[in-house]
């Protein structure tokens, strides 16, 4: 058995001494399909450990419903969960905001956990127009609920008012490009023949949660 083992193993070597180009090739094969995996693996890591950094962020209780386009393949369901216009045209609105609101106070519901805030979200990109023009602005629509669900800080001001005017909380990156300052408080623009007021100056955060870069958030 030893000798047949040994005759095996000479034979392998005689083989591979042979055809060095073939045997480079299959080490070559072979060391790329283990760095592959080791990539894959790495980078599932990565991911898992992005999500659960956000999770925490928000304290694990954040809950985000997105408006749904009716389709059936699967393709189609996917690209609908990842794609961040679906936030422009909704089938969603104010009157659903209000009735999950309301589910905390019938006291038919029993919920397990309660709703403590909701908050609508409507990103859109537009032309916004102060003392310079923003061809290209992200914006956020929302109401002063959100600051609380996502722990928003201001660097100065106050959040949206729920007033008779319309108010803007900016970012410090489209305050320079808006009115070349990060100062703007009491500055108005005009955003799709609206005129806002700015009440409120974003904090310059970290955070992976920031929906989709979005540097500017109003109340109508």
């Amino acid at each position: 058995m030893a000798l047949l083992i040994r005759s095996h193993f000479d034979l392998a070597r005689t083989s591979l001494k042979e055809r060095r180009g073939r045997t480079f090739l299959t080490c070559l094969g072979i060391a790329i399909g283990v760095a592959s995996i080791i990539l894959i693996l790495s980078l599932m890591g990565s991911i898992n450990n992005l999500i659960k950094t956000q999770v925490e962020a928000i304290g694990g209780n954040l809950i985000v419903v997105r408006p749904s386009d009716s389709k059936d393949e699967v393709t189609n369901i996917l690209s609908e969960l990842t794609n961040t216009n679906h936030f422009n045209k909704s089938n969603l609105t104010l009157n659903d905001v209000r009735t999950i609101t309301s589910l905390n106070a019938d006291k038919s519901v029993e919920a397990e956990f309660p709703i403590m805030s909701v908050a609508p979200l409507a990103i859109s990109t537009n032309t916004l127009v102060g003392e310079h023009t923003v061809e290209a602005g992200s914006v956020l629509g929302t109401t002063e609920e959100l600051q609380d669900l996502i722990g928003l800080t201001l660097k100065s001001g106050t959040f949206l008012k729920n007033s008779t005017f319309k108010s803007a909380v900016i970012g410090k990156s489209l305050s320079l490009r808006l009115f070349g300052t990060d100062e703007p408080v009491g500055k108005t623009f005009t955003l799709l023949g609206e005129r806002f007021i700015i009440v409120g100056i974003l904090s310059e955060s970290n955070s992976p949660i920031n929906f989709n870069r979005v540097d500017l958030m109003i109340r109508y």
